[in-house]
């Protein structure tokens, strides 16, 4: 939450009452990470997200998840997603290409009908 917001050690520090370097010793021991590294794992994060609806494009994905820079995410995201996010999103579009040729391909299958006796028995093999 608020992984937007302009999420500098400072500020967090001067809000948790601890200081910025407690919290740097605090994040490196506990997730070998920087506190910068994990804030911009965490917008790359929701950038991916913001991406995954097919309704924004990268620049709006990248200013929405808090980056100030297109360059800083760029290279962020690459680093972390090991692709591109124009990659990434060409990626999304034919995943999603590819499932609804899955959910719309139409496949044979047997129409069963049912008896009073309680048996089954293939009627016919039809389009769904």
């Amino acid at each position: 939450e608020h992984v937007e917001d302009d999420l500098r050690l400072e500020a967090v520090s001067a809000g948790l009452h601890i200081s910025g370097s407690y919290i740097s010793h605090l994040f490196v021991e506990k997730l070998h990470m920087t506190f910068g590294e994990y804030v911009r794992t965490l917008r790359v994060s929701r950038a991916c997200r913001l991406l995954q609806d097919g309704r924004r494009t990268v620049t709006e994905a990248a200013y929405e998840a808090g980056f100030n820079s297109l360059r800083s995410f760029d290279r962020a995201f690459a680093k972390q997603m090991k692709m591109t996010p124009v990659a990434y999103k060409r990626k999304l579009a034919d995943g999603r290409d590819k499932e609804w040729e899955i959910r719309n391909w139409r496949n044979p299958v047997p129409f069963f009908i049912g008896y009073k006796d309680g048996s089954q028995g293939v009627v016919s093999v039809g389009w769904y």
